[in-house]
C-alpha cells in the first residue's frame, strides 16, 4: 500500500491564499482615500442650490443715438406748414371807422366812354363838394327836373338794403350829384355829395344810381348842355 504525502500541496495552498489576501488589503487600503473623497466633493455639490439669473446681453458696441444734420433738421422745420394768420373781423360797433376807409378813397367815376358803361365810383373825403358844372342858360328846368324824376324811378326799382346793413341796424341817407357835360357823349357821371355815415349804405346808393343812369338815357335835349341833379337815396329800417 503507497501513501502519499499531502501535506506540502495543503502548505502551499496557505499560502496562496494568504498572498491573494494580502494583496486585496493592500488595494482596498490604497483605494480606500479616493473612495471616501468622491462622497464628499459629491455631497458637497449637491448641498449648494441651483439658481439662475436672467440678464440683458451687454452690447458690444452701444450704438450712439444718432444725430440729424442740421441741414435735414432746418429742412424739416422749413416743410413745416405755417398756420395762417387770422382774419381780424369787421367790428361792427365802429361805423366811424369803415365810414374813413371809405372815404379816403377818390370820387372820380371811371367810365367806359366807347363802350358806354359806368363802373362803380369810389368816393372822395366827406369835406370835398361834388363837382359843380358851370351853368348853362340854356338849359330847360323843367325837361332838367324830367330827367331827375326817371331816374328817381329807375333807381328805386333797383333799390337794395344790403343785409349786414340790416342785421347791423344801420340807417342813413346818401345823397349823389349826377353831372352831365356836353361832349362826353351824355354820359353822366356820379358823385357822393353826402355820405351815410355807413360804407355799404353808400356803396349800395352809387351801385343803385350806376344800373338807373344806365336805364335812363340823357334826353336828346339835354346831351350838348351842362347841368347837374342831386338825388338822396334814404335807408331806413321798418320799426
Amino acid at each position: 500500500m503507497q501513501i502519499i504525502d499531502t501535506a506540502k500541496p495543503r502548505g502551499d495552498l496557505l499560502g496562496l491564499g494568504r498572498a491573494i489576501a494580502v494583496s486585496l488589503l493592500l488595494h482596498v487600503l490604497l483605494l480606500w482615500p479616493a473612495v471616501t473623497a468622491w462622497p464628499e466633493a459629491a455631497s458637497s455639490e449637491s448641498s449648494e442650490p441651483l439658481v439662475a439669473s436672467l440678464r440683458p446681453a451687454s452690447p458690444a458696441n452701444p450704438a450712439a443715438t444718432p444725430i440729424m444734420p442740421k441741414s435735414v433738421q432746418r429742412k424739416g422745420e422749413e416743410q413745416r406748414p405755417k398756420p395762417a394768420p387770422a382774419m381780424p373781423l369787421p367790428d361792427k360797433t365802429k361805423p366811424a371807422d369803415a365810414r374813413a376807409e371809405f372815404l379816403s378813397s377818390s370820387t372820380a367815376v371811371s367810365t367806359n366812354r366807347s363802350a358806354g358803361e359806368t363802373t362803380l365810383p369810389m368816393v372822395e373825403a366827406q369835406s370835398a363838394v361834388a363837382p359843380a358844372l358851370p351853368a348853362d342858360r340854356d338849359v330847360d328846368a323843367k325837361e332838367v327836373r324830367a330827367y331827375r324824376l326817371a331816374l328817381a324811378r329807375a333807381a328805386r326799382s333797383h333799390r337794395h338794403y344790403p343785409p349786414a346793413a340790416v342785421d347791423a341796424g344801420w340807417t342813413g341817407a346818401t345823397e349823389l350829384r349826377i353831372s352831365v357835360a356836353s361832349g362826353f357823349g351824355a354820359t353822366p357821371d356820379i358823385h357822393l355829395k353826402k355820405s351815410s355815415g355807413y360804407y355799404a349804405l353808400d356803396v349800395a346808393a352809387l351801385e343803385m344810381m350806376r344800373l338807373a343812369t344806365s336805364a335812363t338815357p340823357v334826353p336828346l335835349s339835354l346831351r350838348k348842355r351842362d347841368f347837374a341833379v342831386d338825388l338822396p337815396i334814404v335807408f331806413e329800417l321798418p320799426e
